[in-house]
């Protein structure tokens, strides 16, 4: 990895190009570096390892779990749905009759 300021990349912007294929050229500013130059190879191949990693969005997968149930329906038994008590029904029931 060679580094260079900004300067010397412009004066030698083409060396620094072609020296981009051997190793990434690092260029700097007041010695702190800000930006890499890479060869296409290299930045292909670090594109192809991002997209393998990338996580899947609730949209992605809920389209996947769609098209899953679509080639294998599932049959779900639901349950009949049971009135259980509500206390806040009630309390407004109570408070009803109070008003």
């Amino acid at each position: 990895m060679d580094y260079w300021n900004i300067s010397q990349a412009k004066a030698k912007f083409a060396h620094l190009v072609l020296s981009s294929e051997k190793s990434p050229q690092i260029i700097c500013n007041r010695g702190n570096p800000v930006s890499a130059l890479i060869h296409i190879d290299l930045y292909n191949e670090l594109m192809a390892v991002k997209e393998r990693e990338k996580n899947p969005t609730i949209a992605e997968l809920l389209d996947e779990l769609k098209a899953i149930n679509e080639s294998e329906p599932v049959e779900m038994d639901i349950p009949e749905r049971k009135n259980r008590p509500n206390p806040f029904e009630e309390e407004k029931e109570e408070l009803d009759k109070i008003v």
